[in-house]
Order: structure tokens, then sequence, then C-alpha cells
């Protein structure tokens, strides 16, 4: 290794570089243990300032987060708020929406004349003129809710269903299940009590 130019002279190198490293932070660690030494003034005057400082920013911090924090919090109560609002606002929409639709449903004089008609006839036995005269109330009544229902894409179906529990429903096509107790829901019993 010795007969190869340039091997030796790079370890030596090598290891003075090393070395003058070490001096390097030999001398900065002198320097800062001399300027920080608490027993000189210049020592006490550094510490001092960097303990002033340290106490500065670390104030500045925590009134800088508790403003953040608050701020924080009040932008978030106030888009919750709002959001609510328009949440609210929506169903509010929604709900009078709907009963401006029960009540186009209810004053129309087909599905009034078939309520009429099922609360005169109730438990009694139907001629073959009645019969068709009840058909045809039921088709003219179904007719106009099945329109009412098609306005909007949320309805599937409209049902009409007088105090003796006869139903029209707005799609002819489908039943009111037989097991189904809607008679002792709210929705159902509330507009009887009035």
């Amino acid at each position: 290794a010795q007969g190869i130019p340039g091997v030796q002279p790079a370890r030596r190198h090598r290891a003075s570089g090393l070395s003058r490293g070490r001096e390097d932070v030999r001398k900065v660690w002198k320097k800062l243990r001399k300027a920080l030494n608490p027993y000189s003034v210049r020592g006490t005057m550094i510490l001092s300032f960097m303990l002033l400082i340290s106490i500065i920013v670390l104030l500045v911090s925590l009134v800088s987060y508790y403003y953040t924090m608050n701020d924080i919090e009040s932008i978030s109560i106030n888009y919750t708020v709002r959001l609510l609002g328009e949440i609210n606002a929506s169903i509010d929409s929604y709900i009078d929406n709907m009963k401006s639709m029960a009540k186009v449903v209810v004053e129309n004089k087909d599905v009034r004349d078939v309520m009429a008609f099922y609360n005169r006839h109730h438990d009694k036995r139907l001629s073959y003129i009645e019969e068709k005269e009840l058909e045809r109330l039921r088709a003219n009544a179904a007719a106009h809710m099945n329109i009412v229902a098609n306005t909007r894409s949320d309805i599937t179906n409209i049902a009409v269903i007088s105090k003796y529990r006869d139903v029209v429903l707005s799609d002819v096509e489908k039943e009111v299940n037989e097991n189904s107790e809607f008679n002792v829901t709210d929705w159902y019993l509330k507009p009887m009590s009035y």
C-alpha cells in the first residue's frame, strides 16, 4: 500500500482533519463556557438576556395560542350555527312543501268525493251501481294524487285514508300491507281527534 502514490498522505490528511475538527469544537466550547460563566459580568448579562428573551417568547406564544384557540372556537361555533340554520330552513321548506302538497290533495273534489262516499257507505253492502261509482271515484282520486306525486322525485306514493281505514293510493298497482297497524300511529290518530 506504501508503493501507491497518494495513499499515505491521504491518511495523514484525514487524521489531521479529524484532530483539527475536534480542536475547533473544543475552542468553541471553551468560548461558550467563558461567555456563559455565571460568575462573570458578561456571562450574567448573557444569561439574563437569554432568560428574558425566553420568558418573552413563552408569554407571546401563550397569548398567541390563547387568541388562536378563541378564534378557532368562535369560527367553528359560527359555522355550526350557520349550518344548523341552513338545515333548519331546509327542513322547514320541506315541511311547508309537504303541507302544500297535502292541501292540494285534500282540497281536490275527486278526493273529497271518494272520502264522502266511504263515510256514507261504511259497513253497507254496495249495489252494482255504487260499486261502479266507487271505482270511478277511486280512479279519479288516484289519478289526481299520482299527478301530485310525480311533481317530486322523493315521493313514491300518496295515500288518503278514511276514518274507517279505507285507503286510496296514488299508485293503483300497489297495496297497503294488510299487517300494517297504521291506525294506531300518531300520524293517523291525531287527525282523527280534530
